[in-house]
């Protein structure tokens, strides 16, 4: 009985060109995986010797992986999540301090307009 020679093809025929876990779209560019989460990047793979280099949206490292998949799974929901609140927390936080102070500089500018009105002498 002879046996079938093993089947050997090209890194490139074996991976898809596009894959996808729960929430974020992942295709292959020139010398990384970019991932999309509704259009908008999520974050890049990049393999670097042996690891994957992961690095969100925002250009912040999240991490290396032995494995792409480990890699690509670090942007899941929880991490994007997680990630975005963050960020846009610190900016909501920034922006309700801002409208207070401006809410409170208008406030007193008018009330000190209709002091000075009210004692005016007409």
């Amino acid at each position: 009985m002879t046996a079938l020679p093993a089947l050997r093809f090209p890194a490139q025929t074996r991976r898809s060109r596009v894959s996808s876990s729960r929430l974020i779209e992942w295709q292959k560019q020139p010398g990384l995986w970019l991932g999309t989460l509704n259009g908008q990047i999520a974050g890049t793979v990049t393999r670097v010797g042996v690891t994957y280099r992961a690095v969100d949206w925002a250009g912040q490292r999240v991490g290396s992986y032995l494995t792409l998949h480990a890699a690509q799974g670090a942007f899941e929901s929880i991490r994007i999540a997680d990630l975005t609140g963050t960020v846009y927390g610190r900016s909501l936080r920034s922006e309700v301090i801002r409208s207070s102070a401006v809410g409170l500089a208008i406030a007193f500018t008018a009330a000190t307009a209709g002091t000075v009105l009210v004692n005016a002498p007409f």
